[in-house]
This record gives structure tokens, C-alpha cells and sequence, in this order.
């Protein structure tokens, strides 16, 4: 669906990267990282077995985890250092919980 802001969520925003810590995939962040956004559109998702870490300011779904299935809403490839390292940590995850 479109944003509920009806806008575009343009920039660098900061993730709660402690919530991936469990998993395994905060490896190497910093809670000050930031990651490249550009998108109309965001997931809604009910399914109780899905995991969700938002982004901060604006707060919105940005990572998912259901199972071994990871998805970001944001450009990890262009998020500089920190998502080069959130790619290797997706690359070496075991796809279980810590």
C-alpha cells in the first residue's frame, strides 16, 4: 500500500539494530548506522510469524523476518558501509535466533 503519509520516504534513516541482535544480523552496526530509503509504498503485513524491525523518524516497516526469509524496504546497496555489512551478515546467517 502507499505510505500512510500519502508521500515519499526519501533519505537516511536509522534502524533499531538492536532488534536484529537476536538473529544474529546487528553484527558490526552501530546503533547510529544509517540506511538509504527511497520508496512510495510500504508492506502491512498479519501474520503473527513474521518479525518487523521499523525504521526510526519516520517509523516504518524496514526489515522482515519470517523463518529463513529475510526482506528490507530499504537500498541496502547503496546504504554505504553499513549495508555492505548487513549483506555479509545476511550471507552468513544461519537463519536461526542466537
Amino acid at each position: 500500500r502507499r505510505l500512510d503519509s500519502g508521500g515519499t520516504n526519501t533519505g537516511w534513516r536509522s534502524l533499531n539494530v538492536e532488534q536484529l541482535g537476536h538473529l544474529g544480523l546487528n553484527r558490526g552496526l552501530r546503533s547510529t548506522s544509517t540506511f538509504f530509503f527511497n520508496h512510495e509504498f510500504q508492506v502491512h503485513l498479519d501474520a503473527a510469524d513474521v518479525e518487523v524491525v521499523e525504521s526510526i523518524a519516520p517509523s516504518v516497516p524496514a526489515v522482515f523476518v519470517s523463518g529463513r526469509t529475510i526482506g528490507v524496504q530499504f537500498h541496502p546497496e547503496k546504504s554505504h558501509e553499513a549495508g555492505l555489512q548487513l549483506l555479509k551478515n545476511f550471507l552468513t546467517w544461519d537463519g536461526t535466533c542466537s
